[in-house]
């Protein structure tokens, strides 16, 4: 019974993941407490279906399947940033999965990206384990939530500047057009 009710989805929008919704006070907010006229948890749907469809396009439309590795990247970025019932522990396979990216499209801005993500789950890891609850802790919050949406609009840049400026996806979706 414990290992049933412990695999169980969370009831909160955010559980010291310092993603969107923690930055906006949503840290062990119950997720049908409502905010910007909808609940956390609906955001959450909505984001997480924005964030899987921007993947889904990006896989199919893309001329490189060297670039499965940051399409899954930027997925699991997009879903820790933006949706509910995140922990800060879910971010940890990000950069691993940035670093294979790199391998295969060696661009450097990848490796950015990596470290950043490294560093915000590091710093994120040492907030929640030696410093909840004290005073300050707010302060961390704040910071690590606008670090948390600074990493990942880096990552769409990055995301944007490989797969869609260089004409990969676009060249994909003239291909699909019919003539």
């Amino acid at each position: 019974n414990n290992i049933t009710s412990s695999a169980g989805p969370y009831n909160y929008a955010s559980m010291n993941a310092f993603n969107f919704y923690t930055l906006f006070g949503g840290n062990y907010a119950k997720y049908t407490d409502s905010f910007m006229f909808l609940n956390y948890q609906t955001w959450g749907y909505i984001f997480i279906i924005i964030t899987s469809l921007s993947s889904m396009l990006l896989y199919f439309f893309n001329t490189k399947k060297k670039a499965l590795f940051l399409i899954a990247g930027f997925m699991i970025a997009g879903v820790f940033t933006f949706g509910h019932g995140m922990h800060e522990r879910y971010i940890m396979p990000l950069p691993i999965i940035l670093f294979f990216a790199y391998i295969y499209l060696k661009d450097k801005r990848i490796i950015n990206a990596a470290i950043f993500y490294t560093v915000f789950a590091l710093f994120s890891q040492a907030a929640v384990l030696y410093v909840f609850g004290e005073p300050f802790y707010n302060t961390i919050v704040v910071f690590m939530s606008l670090f948390s949406l600074t990493c990942f609009g880096y990552l769409i840049y990055v995301v944007y500047t490989l797969l869609v400026k260089r004409g990969s996806v676009i060249k994909g979706l003239e291909k699909s057009r019919p003539d």
